[in-house]
């Protein structure tokens, strides 16, 4: 899927469907989860829609990144507890 072809889902549902996914996410601490969490940041961040908000572009590469370092962490086997946490 690119974010310019016609048929692709609006700014707004790629939004509420990243947030679905990082809610089951949350729930369930599951590393294909989170690949598809990385996945929809990516697209939201290239969204055609999105270039007009950079600071929404800027806010998915952010989280982009951390959601790499937490698949790594999941991947690796660290349990919630010995990831590090930061509200910021």
């Amino acid at each position: 899927m690119t974010a310019d072809h016609p048929d692709n889902p609006t700014l707004p549902a790629l939004m509420a469907a990243t947030l679905y996914l990082m809610t089951k996410q949350a729930e369930r601490g599951c590393p294909l989860q989170a690949e598809l969490v990385i996945r929809h940041l990516q697209f939201i961040e290239t969204h055609p829609d999105a270039h007009a908000a950079p600071m929404l572009r800027d806010v998915c590469r952010r989280l982009i990144a951390r959601w790499y370092d937490l698949l790594y962490r999941m991947q690796k086997g660290e349990s919630p507890r010995e990831q590090k946490r930061s509200i910021h």
